[in-house]
């Protein structure tokens, strides 16, 4: 059985992200690991705190992820197994360590919140996620509630594109057996044809649709074929050469990310 790890950090989008997970995970018959980190970064900074505001810190986590683990078993009526796990440690490298010990399918985080806090906390951590985790993360919006995969969108703009991680982009789009859609994103007048016909070959038994379009912004370019096509997920490879990595400092894919019209899963190559 596959397994999907839930980043949790029972904020309002983290709750959704686990719910859209959970309804997720019956579709797909995955099991779901609640986990949750107890942030000490406020330790490596030498702020004095007092010995027993961690020992609160880990009794609260512990009664909220079983609040949320009873939630889906409730929600899923029992249909898949929910396990929860909490650790103290840097968010990031907590869920790499449990990533290399469990191989999960995937990691489901929530969207970035509308707050301050939200944002710095949330952008950050999903942020440094998707960078640094070589395994597949879900984006959630907070306001998303799960429906079929129906339509898959990869964006790219088909240059270097033997780096495009093809094998799991088949795996998800068989796991969902959903429509495959590729859009080719012109940032530039290069000549792509060697490129288009590279995927094209390699993506062949999946029959994708295939989309061009030229637009200055490139955000601004995804969602609006987003809405135009009625797309439920969006694939990003943000560690490639191609579209992605080239606009990845500039914070495009990242505001993505953030800030998505529709779920967002993030391939490493």
């Amino acid at each position: 059985m596959e397994k999907l790890i839930v980043a949790a950090d029972f904020s309002t989008a983290s709750r959704n992200a686990a719910r859209y997970a959970a309804d997720m995970a019956v579709q797909i018959n995955a099991e779901i690991i609640l986990f949750h980190v107890i942030d000490v970064s406020i330790l490596i900074s030498g702020i004095s705190v007092a010995a027993d505001f961690y020992t609160g810190m880990e009794k609260d986590s512990e009664e909220e992820l079983n609040k949320l683990k009873e939630e889906l078993i409730t929600r899923t009526k029992n249909r898949i197994p929910v396990s929860v796990n909490s650790v103290s440690g840097l968010v990031v490298p907590e869920l790499t360590s449990i990533c290399n010990e469990v191989k999960p399918l995937a990691v489901i985080m929530g969207a970035q919140g509308k707050s301050a806090v939200d944002r710095v906390l949330l952008g950050s951590n999903s942020g440094e996620a998707i960078q640094r985790l070589n395994y597949p993360v879900f984006v959630i919006p907070s306001d998303t509630v799960y429906t079929t995969v129906k339509k898959m969108v990869l964006a790219c703009d088909m240059q270097n594109t033997r780096a495009l991680p093809f094998s799991k982009i088949e795996k998800f789009v068989r796991l969902f057996n959903a429509q495959l859609l590729v859009l080719n994103i012109k940032t530039s007048e290069k000549d792509t044809k060697n490129e288009v016909e590279l995927v094209e070959n390699t993506l062949s038994a999946l029959t994708p649709a295939y989309y061009s379009i030229h637009h200055d912004n490139v955000e601004k370019g995804i969602n609006e074929f987003i809405a135009e096509n009625q797309i439920d997920l969006l694939l990003l490879v943000p560690k490639s050469r191609n579209l992605l990595a080239a606009v990845f400092h500039k914070s495009v894919s990242k505001r993505i990310c953030w800030h998505p019209a529709i779920p967002v899963i993030t391939l490493p190559e």
